[in-house]
């Protein structure tokens, strides 16, 4: 079986943890862990990139989360954390498993069709293209949407939090790692 190292955990799944991690696509699996420079990432197997730490620190660090984390393997090191934690975000479940596992699994929901063997001027078309809607699209904040902005990030951040510590006050304590499978 091509998963089996990927064990389910029975903990809470905060409807709002991607948002709060960051995570702006729509796969359905997306991998969070962290980095060898220290910082949380995410992965979908298309995009990859720096998520919110802070948020991260608030899940991880969890009282009905911590335990199902510990060990020195989903912690980053020199090469990165081996072990990642991964959201089925369809079935609202959290994974964790060895990195390899989790990025076979990212890579087979990839569409599969990145910009791979563009030619010198297809791939400096690409980069204009970019960068122009970027200028067009791209406007600074005014200080009043900027501080609306963080309003928002940190409501969410107190909305992550609150919703781990009711699950936890709920009396839901018996959270343990069992075997599953993600085929399907």
């Amino acid at each position: 079986m091509i998963h089996q190292l990927i064990k389910r955990l029975n903990v809470p799944c905060p409807p709002m943890l991607e948002e709060a991690l960051d995570y702006p696509g729509n796969a359905r699996y997306v991998a969070f862990y962290e980095a060898p420079n220290g910082e949380m990432r995410y992965d979908d197997g298309t995009i990859s990139a720096d998520g919110d730490w802070l948020a991260w620190l608030i899940f991880v660090n969890h009282p009905c989360i911590a335990p199902m984390l510990r060990g020195p393997h989903f912690h980053a090191s020199a090469q990165g954390a081996r072990r990642w934690l991964l959201l089925d975000r369809e079935a609202r479940a959290l994974y964790v498993g060895e990195r390899e596992e989790i990025n076979r699994l990212l890579y087979s929901q990839s569409p599969g069709d990145l910009p791979f063997g563009l030619s010198r001027e297809e791939m400096e078309a690409l980069v204009e293209r970019v960068r122009e809607t970027f200028k067009r699209e791209c406007q600074p904040l005014s200080l009043v949407e900027l501080h609306e902005a963080m309003a928002q990030r940190n409501q969410l951040l107190v909305d992550l939090r609150v919703w781990l510590d009711a699950f936890l006050s709920e009396g839901l304590r018996d959270l343990s790692c069992e075997e599953a499978s993600l085929e399907g």
